[in-house]
């Protein structure tokens, strides 16, 4: 289609209108296409070739604020992206970001991380922010997931 390409738009909207939740309907399944979706904050994408009520079903799941991904596309997310994608600079954290981390992925609020490392709240949105910027990540879930990925938390 012409215009912004897919990425270009979902990232637009994240931006510009956060509130605005994108459900990807494409033929596009290729895993680096999909991975650079996803990584721009898509709420759900489904494929063409899925049944009509897969569609509707996503819709309503999206909008009611979860997520939908196709089933192909799920096993395409468990897969590193391919050499196709450029190469990723493993960014560098402080104990204290993994930390902060590894208490996000146990599904902490803020206020409780400050309290289990004895710091402030201001200072549990700095060492967020500063994980984001690091990672160019959005997104507490982003972050938690990434840091599965990355070996630095237990996924149980």
């Amino acid at each position: 289609m012409p215009g912004p390409s897919a990425f270009e738009t979902v990232t637009y909207l994240r931006e510009h209108c956060p509130k605005i939740k994108v459900l990807m309907l494409t033929v596009y399944s290729n895993e680096v296409h999909v991975h650079k979706l996803v990584a721009a904050g898509v709420a759900g994408y489904v494929l063409k070739d899925e049944i009509e009520e897969a569609v509707v079903r996503a819709i309503h799941t999206v909008m009611q604020g979860d997520t939908w991904f196709s089933r192909k596309v799920v096993d395409k997310l468990a897969q590193p992206a391919t050499s196709e994608a450029p190469p990723v600079e493993k960014p560098t954290l402080t104990e204290r970001e993994v930390e902060v981390l590894r208490l996000l992925a146990r599904g902490y609020s803020n206020a409780r991380i400050a309290q289990e490392l004895g710091i402030s709240g201001p200072t549990v949105r700095f060492h967020l922010r500063n994980i984001y910027d690091k990672t160019g990540l959005q997104s507490r879930t982003e972050a938690v997931a990434w840091a599965i990925q990355q070996g630095l938390v237990d996924e149980g």
